[in-house]
């Protein structure tokens, strides 16, 4: 008997999301081993991310999927000297601002700083670029395995993981998801999902009701210190047209409070 089939098949997991009633970890970690394998239809794919959507992630949800998404990965190796300060900066996607990708400039300033920066990134879903368009565009080889990833974070200080390269199990859930054409619970996965051992993260959120879930969800992958940042105006970034709204996990504690540009003594700047 499947995973799935111990937490009651997908016609239980998909009534259960449509009557409004959170999954277990258990279960929402076998329904996203069903997908990962290959196991689950197109069809009970898309049902259970549209169902789950509805409904709302919640923590124990995302942490039950995230512990599977990174048991199917490829994982990257860091020395615990590097590992202990490494930084990942990334964001959810989805906020349709078709902003530039200031994640990925943000990240290659912080490896200028002496920051050991491992990126996790795809290529463009709402922006204008993604961190693998950029990176390819400044003569990057996105396609690097682990070591290759872990030699580029050894010596030069910066490592890219592309999430193609080191999540092949997603390829099953691309055909619903770019049918779908909307966010989707991957879309707040893939950013915690760094293959590598980071300690510190910058995550940004297109949607603030997903941002502390998502703060709880990094507990339960080892990170110390996170930031889940929402961008006033509806952007996964910090931005300039107002207070921005941040969720921070250190050590496993949350706390909320607003980074202000003008405490920092920058100007307001629409989004537009």
């Amino acid at each position: 008997m499947s995973e799935i089939e111990v937490a009651g098949g997908w016609p239980q997991i998909i009534s259960q999301l449509l009557s409004r009633k959170d999954l277990s970890a258990s279960q929402a970690g076998a329904a996203m081993r069903s997908v990962l394998s290959g196991e689950a239809t197109p069809s009970q794919i898309t049902a259970f991310i549209i169902s789950l959507r509805a409904k709302g992630e919640t923590e124990i949800e995302l942490e039950g999927m995230l512990a599977e998404v990174r048991r199917a990965a490829e994982r990257v190796v860091l020395s615990d000297e590097i590992a202990q300060r490494a930084l990942d900066i990334v964001g959810t996607g989805g906020d349709h601002s078709y902003s530039v990708n200031v994640s990925t400039m943000s990240a290659i300033v912080a490896a200028g700083a002496g920051i050991p920066v491992c990126k996790h990134g795809s290529r463009a879903s709402s922006s204008k670029s993604g961190a693998a368009d950029v990176l390819e565009a400044l003569g990057v080889a996105i396609e690097l395995d682990g070591p290759g990833v872990t030699r580029c974070v050894e010596e030069a200080g910066f490592g890219f993981c592309f999430a193609q390269r080191f999540h092949p199990a997603f390829r099953f859930t691309g055909p619903s998801r770019r049918e779908i054409g909307v966010p989707t619970v991957f879309n707040l996965l893939g950013p915690m999902a760094n293959p590598a051992p980071v300690s510190f993260m910058v995550v940004g959120v297109g949607d603030p009701k997903a941002a502390t879930v998502m703060a709880h969800a990094l507990v339960t992958r080892g990170v110390s210190r996170a930031w889940v940042v929402y961008g006033h105006g509806g952007m996964d970034e910090l931005s300039l047209s107002g207070k921005c709204p941040i969720v921070e996990m250190h050590n496993g504690k949350l706390r909320e409070f607003e980074i202000d540009p003008k405490s920092l003594g920058l100007g307001f700047a629409d989004v537009a």
